[in-house]
């Protein structure tokens, strides 16, 4: 198992590796994030707590870390499980797809979200959207069987 805590855009974090499972905790940040290399995707569960304002920033270096560990092992499938508290501003959508698209997640990729949050899936729902408008391969779903399926077929 590898295992360190780094300094990354101005927050500590723990991470682990061991088994084709990475595991992200922000050491001063509100939520964990675990992935996991499946067969054929790159498995994402995000837990926590959305903080008010920084709900962007966080979900960006998620992103960039999802597209790196992509790269790494040629996947082309993520499926994301989203455990947060709060909602996800209009604002900070956008800055996400943006981001998704800077770190190279369009055209070959397909990202399934899974919001267990029923008022933030309505937030990303109108994330969906705006990433479909640029272009993405993207879809927002409220159980992981219809995501995979989704994702996967």
């Amino acid at each position: 198992m590898l295992a360190r805590d780094t300094y990354k855009q101005n927050h500590w974090i723990h991470l682990e590796y061991s088994n084709s499972i990475y595991q992200i905790r922000g050491l001063d940040m509100a939520y964990d994030i675990r992935m996991e290399i499946r067969e054929g995707y790159l498995r994402v569960d995000v837990s926590g707590k959305r903080e008010p304002g920084k709900e962007a920033e966080r979900s960006i270096e998620s992103w960039k870390d999802v597209a790196r560990i992509c790269k790494e092992h040629d996947l082309h499938a993520v499926l994301t499980i989203l455990n947060l508290s709060g909602r996800l501003p209009v604002f900070a959508a956008y800055d996400i797809i943006s981001t998704l698209s800077d770190v190279g997640l369009r055209g070959r990729y397909k990202l399934a979200v899974v919001d267990l949050n029923d008022a933030s899936r309505e937030d990303n729902l109108f994330a969906e959207t705006v990433a479909r408008n640029r272009g993405f391969s993207v879809r927002t779903f409220s159980n992981e069987e219809d995501a995979l399926a989704w994702m996967l077929g």
